[in-house]
């Protein structure tokens, strides 16, 4: 009997500490009927991308392991408990009948978190800064002035402009975090920026700014955005 390869390391981390199980975000996408959610995540050192059926609840899809083989096929039904489903596990079919190679891996847990569609921010508004502090590459503080910036919002791309300097920024938001860069001139230099804000909400955040410029000048800047309008 060929000996079935199942993707153990990920569904132990599931079977023996359900409530620590980090999936990191690849990506999710609703069908277009919107019955069923896919969700592309990583959870350990193996890739799941799994697909929910809001119908019946049941839980189908693969996991990639860390070596590169070939991926395991899963199909999971829902059990009793919320967030609890009765998986089993297959290797790719070699002939027909498939349906007799799948053989049980126990009862997994997944939060409902992994198949929730974030939410995305609405940011359009006004924005005060405090806190700044700028550091060039040589661990010297810059000297910095509070100012403003001002959001606009369409879907998740973004454009935040620096009401005192007028410089732009394009950007995107994603989750709780937002990214944008710009590009500015000081002097003969030519200067980059990036700009990315964590753990955001509607009204807050804190941000990092890395500037780096042709002629070798680099400055880091962080500071934290509260709502004005």
């Amino acid at each position: 009997m060929r000996a079935h390869r199942f993707p153990t390391t990920a569904l132990v981390l599931v079977l023996l500490a359900p409530h620590a199980v980090l999936a990191a975000d690849r990506g999710i996408q609703l069908s277009p009927d919107g019955k069923r959610v896919m969700a592309n995540k990583d959870i350990g050192a193996e890739r799941w991308a799994i697909t929910f059926n809001k119908d019946d609840g049941t839980v189908v899809g693969n996991v990639f392991r860390e070596d590169g083989s070939p991926p395991a096929f899963v199909f999971c039904r829902p059990a009793s408990e919320a967030n609890v489903f009765e998986c089993f596990g297959a290797d790719a079919c070699a002939g027909s009948p498939c349906t007799n190679g799948f053989s049980p891996l126990g009862m997994v847990t997944l939060p409902s978190s992994f198949f929730e569609v974030p939410p995305i921010l609405n940011l359009s508004g006004r924005f005060a800064t405090a806190n700044s502090q700028c550091v060039d590459g040589q661990g010297h503080s810059i000297a910095t002035s509070e100012g403003t910036v001002s959001v606009v919002q369409l879907g998740i791309t973004l454009t935040i402009t620096n009401e005192q300097s007028g410089l732009r920024y394009s950007g995107a938001v994603a989750g709780d975090q937002v990214t944008a860069t710009a590009s500015f001139d000081v002097g003969q230099a030519h200067c980059s920026t990036t700009v990315t804000g964590t753990a955001f909400n509607s009204d807050s955040g804190a941000f990092t700014e890395n500037i780096v410029c042709d002629n070798g000048s680099e400055v880091v800047c962080t500071y934290s955005l509260h709502r004005i309008t």
